[in-house]
């Protein structure tokens, strides 16, 4: 018999010795204090559930008052554990982690199994040399738990410690002197100082020569420790004392006189020019009157000297001409002519007078302008009556819609939504890696350019370019690829700008819309057209075109 049939046997028999116990109990209890059955009320719980048993509630009789605990519910075998403590089966260190684990108390096969994190260091610095003031010192960082080196670092050398002034060079009257300070430590000169010179020491100033008209005094001084002289002026020049100047020879109306004047303390002598005097003319007098053409003479003569005599030319007066009188009238074609009488005599001027300019008004417009040619409108000279015809400049579009080609909103049944725009939408395959090129179609006239769609592992990037140069300017630029065109309500790119893709810029398809690989590309950019020789008309319903709206038809779904 094995062990395990032993034991069921055992606990077979225990409960059966208790179940009769029990009868017999509730027999003896019954026969005290009454005869029928219990009726068991106040249920209470005196033991919740744990790991290895369900909660334990007790009843009590109303009748007899007996108490009977029963076992009830289930118990769940991974919570409600009592644990014990933790028994580390391997240790942890700095770098590498342990494994520890822990019993139930209330069930020995019920475990708990941890990982343990590593320590890591213990990091503290440690000085190996200390620094001097002629040589660095070492410190290191190092673990103390397992010892670890974990960097080295330099001590800076200290500061030297300077000592008292040491004189090396005593200073002089004139001449500086040197002072050092050593380390108190090393003996290095750390510091060196100039000492100033103790300057002279003088005596009281003597007078030694006094001041004259020319130059000043001088006077000195001795110094008692090194016996130097020191002079410097004394007073101030006197400077000379002049008589009144003496004529020497006279100024005229032309030339320059002199004079003379003498220093009453020291006898020089100071000479001076006199200016000229000048002219002093009388008055202007006509000796010849000027005429419209021809200049007149005047004189005046000096006061000072009749013999000086000045000539001046009068201008000629020029004429003076009354108002231009008109002798032929001029028209839109022939000039006319004028002419003007001089009120001093009979002198005449004659002119030309210049041809009126026309003044044009519309009559009418005899060919309508288009984008491709210009226009045609009749005007009449209200002057003259001449006509001419005029160029009317062709059509330009300055917010024209510009779309990459396909099929039109307004010929595709596209429930809920519908349109009248002509504007297109461009479906293409997003699984073929490549380039893949359609034309730009201005106001579904003309082609302006072209976009390029490039798919590559899976990115896309938008690029375009644009015809005739400045023909063609971007005002508003907007384009987006959507899983299908019905996705959008509102077509007008103003509306959309929400949904702008960037050129040049990768999409990642797979994020974007997932598996869908027939997708739609909606250009709509605003631009102002001007016409260009470069631009073509399209052709919608040109046998390449019906091919590619084919292709692009079964690309839609």
């Amino acid at each position: 018999m094995t062990k395990t049939a032993r034991y069921g046997k055992i606990v077979l028999f225990t409960a059966l010795l208790i179940g009769l116990l029990c009868v017999a109990a509730a027999a003896t209890a019954e026969s005290t204090y009454h005869t029928s059955d219990h009726i068991w009320v106040d249920r209470t719980m005196i033991k919740g559930p744990t790991c290895s048993a369900p909660a334990q509630y007790e009843y009590t009789c109303s009748l007899c008052g007996a108490k009977n605990v029963v076992g009830e519910g289930t118990y769940d075998p991974n919570s409600n554990h009592v644990w014990g403590p933790w028994i580390d089966d391997t240790s942890a260190d700095c770098t590498t982690g342990g494994h520890r684990h822990r019993v139930c108390t209330l069930n020995v096969h019920h475990t708990e199994e941890q990982t343990v994190n590593p320590l890591g260091h213990n990091l503290v610095e440690e000085v190996v040399r200390p620094a001097t003031c002629t040589s660095i010192g070492l410190k290191r960082i190092y673990c103390t738990r397992c010892g670890q080196t974990v960097s080295t670092e330099d001590i800076p050398m200290t500061a030297h410690i300077p000592g008292a002034w040491e004189v090396t060079v005593a200073a002089t009257c004139t001449g500086t002197g040197t002072q050092i300070q050593k380390c108190i430590n090393c003996g290095t000169v750390v510091n060196t100082q100039t000492i100033p010179a103790k300057g002279h020491t003088w005596t009281a100033w003597v007078v030694t020569k006094q001041p004259t008209c020319t130059a000043p005094g001088e006077q000195s001084r001795n110094c008692s420790v090194c016996g130097a002289i020191e002079t410097q002026p004394y007073g101030n020049m006197l400077g000379h004392s002049f008589g009144a100047w003496q004529a020497v020879t006279a100024a005229t109306c032309t030339t320059p006189g002199t004079e003379r004047r003498t220093c009453v303390r020291c006898g020089i002598e100071e000479t001076r020019d006199v200016a000229a005097l000048g002219h002093l003319w009388a008055e202007w007098l006509i000796t010849k009157s000027a005429t419209c053409t021809e200049t007149g003479i005047r004189t005046h003569t000096c006061r000072r000297d009749t013999n000086h005599v000045e000539r001046e030319e009068i201008p000629a007066l020029g004429h003076s001409w009354g108002n231009w009188i008109t002798d032929i009238q001029p028209t839109c074609t022939t000039p006319g002519r004028e002419h003007r009488l001089c009120s001093r005599g009979d002198a005449r001027e004659d002119r030309e007078m210049p041809i009126l300019p026309h003044n044009w008004v519309d009559i009418g417009i005899t060919k309508q302008p288009t984008f491709y040619e210009e226009g045609e409108k009749t005007q009449r000279c209200t002057v003259g009556g001449e006509t001419r015809v005029t160029a009317i400049p062709r059509l330009v579009f300055p917010d024209a819609h510009v779309c990459a080609f396909g099929p039109r909103l307004r010929d595709e049944n596209l429930y809920p939504y519908s349109s009248d725009k002509w504007y297109y939408f461009t479906p293409f395959d997003a699984s073929i890696n490549g380039t893949q090129t359609y034309e730009l179609v201005a106001s579904d006239m003309v082609i302006v350019g072209e976009v390029t769609l490039t798919i590559r592992d899976g990115y896309l990037t938008i690029d375009y370019s644009l015809k005739g140069n400045n023909s063609i300017r971007v005002n508003l630029e907007f384009f987006t690829v959507l899983n299908r065109i019905g996705d959008i309500s509102q077509y007008e790119p103003e509306q959309l700008m929400h949904l702008k893709m960037n050129r040049n810029t990768p999409y990642n398809l797979y994020e974007r819309f997932g598996d869908d690989t027939h997708l739609v590309l909606y250009f709509n950019s605003l631009c102002y057209v001007e016409y260009h020789p470069a631009f073509v008309a399209v052709r919608y319903d040109s046998a390449g075109h019906k091919d590619l709206l084919r292709i692009m038809h079964s690309l839609m779904d």
